[in-house]
């Protein structure tokens, strides 16, 4: 059985996403899993863990912005 371990100095970041323009639609969570999994990769990591997500919205003219934080982990061999 294996077991997951924090990869050194990158534990947890954030990504954020946003809709491009007033008429384009709000991110959603698979925009953020999309772009944890990218970073995740570029720092050899297997998975991303305890996923966390926070919409943003400052206005009624302001188009949507979804943040998301995870852990990325690094299975034993």
């Amino acid at each position: 059985m294996t077991s997951d371990i924090p990869v050194p100095g990158q534990c947890h970041f954030p990504v954020i996403a946003r809709a491009l323009n007033l008429w384009s639609p709000d991110p959603i969570q698979a925009d953020i899993d999309k772009g944890l999994q990218q970073e995740a990769a570029k720092i050899g990591a297997d998975a991303v863990i305890f996923v966390n997500y926070q919409v943003d919205r400052t206005g009624l003219d302001s188009s949507g912005k979804l943040t998301g934080k995870g852990r990325a982990i690094k299975f034993k061999p």
